[in-house]
């Protein structure tokens, strides 16, 4: 049996190194001899600009030329992808999004219905299973739900055969080799709990519904992030934030706008940036979902 691992353990996090280890010793001891491991923290990756190259102009190659190309012929070929990786608002790190960002070239351009929901197809016959397997220096029971939870998507989302999540803290490290041993035997196939459109419908707008009351301080100066990596000037994110923009304008609150792209390189600027927004009375992240999260980059800023 063939294996990916997408890992962002690295001496620098002990934690998710002593992770990283148990489950390389677990897969040894089950026999499975063929498990290719990219050490994302240790590998200079681009980030994906949403530019669709791999869907239009190359079709299944990326524009950017690096060891993503590596990466995605390991997934082509393997049964089973792994993404272990650090808990990060729920989601996977920067470190991990990166790549899993520009997997979409497994995927066509076209779409069709699974799961009663719209979905791309397959550009490729024999799509890898998908584990995600987390983990946190506390508990924290709210993103372990939403982990396994975007997990589930994202293997709804890659067509995997068969999907897992599990997430691990330092607090209970006496667990640890049950959730990795019950990760790797799972037989469950993603969407299990998907019962139509309108149950996700109803949860979407209650997330988004307005608190009850409104905050007793007002509010008169607004930071404002653009979270698309796009080039200034083309992405839907940057429209819909100069028409917020304006509104936010007319009712007298003062703006300033930002883009993640200028959280690229971290410095005194970057650092810069996030104090204006820390200051601000309000801060709203304008941002598309690459493979239902934040793009890297957006995760990163």
């Amino acid at each position: 049996m063939s294996t990916v691992i997408l890992s962002a353990a690295s001496d620098r996090n002990p934690g998710l190194q002593a992770l990283s280890d148990l489950l390389l010793t677990q897969l040894d001891q089950r026999g499975e001899n063929e498990v290719k491991l990219f050490a994302l923290a240790e590998i200079k990756l681009a980030y994906c600009q949403g530019e669709f190259d791999c869907w239009v102009k190359t079709p299944g190659v990326c524009r950017a030329h690096d060891e993503e190309q590596h990466i995605v012929s390991a997934i082509h070929d393997a049964q089973t992808l792994i993404l272990l990786d650090e808990v990060t608002f729920g989601g996977h790190s920067t470190t991990i999004k990166r790549a899993q960002d520009r997997l979409i070239c497994l995927l066509t351009p076209f779409f069709e219905k699974r799961l009663s929901l719209t979905h791309h197809g397959a550009r490729y016959d024999q799509p890898s299973n998908l584990l995600a397997l987390g983990w946190l220096r506390s508990p924290d029971a709210a993103q372990t739900e939403t982990w396994r939870a975007l997990a589930d998507a994202n293997a709804v989302n890659m067509l995997a055969p068969r999907a897992a999540a599990e997430v691990v803290d330092d607090g209970q490290r006496e667990r640890w080799s049950e959730s990795v041993r019950r990760l790797l035997d799972t037989q469950e196939q993603p969407g299990g709990d998907i019962e139509g459109r309108k149950p996700l419908r109803e949860a979407l707008l209650e997330a988004a519904r307005p608190a009850p009351n409104p905050p007793a301080t007002p509010v008169r100066h607004c930071a404002l992030l653009i979270g698309s990596p796009k080039h200034k000037g083309t992405s839907a994110s940057e429209a819909i934030t100069r028409a917020l923009q304006l509104r936010f304008t007319e009712l007298g609150v003062e703006t300033e706008v930002f883009f993640s792209t200028q959280f690229v390189h971290e410095g005194g600027k970057a650092q810069a940036i996030a104090r204006s927004i820390a200051e601000a009375d309000l801060f709203v992240l304008v941002t598309p979902l690459y493979v239902d999260a934040f793009p890297a980059l957006t995760t990163h800023a």
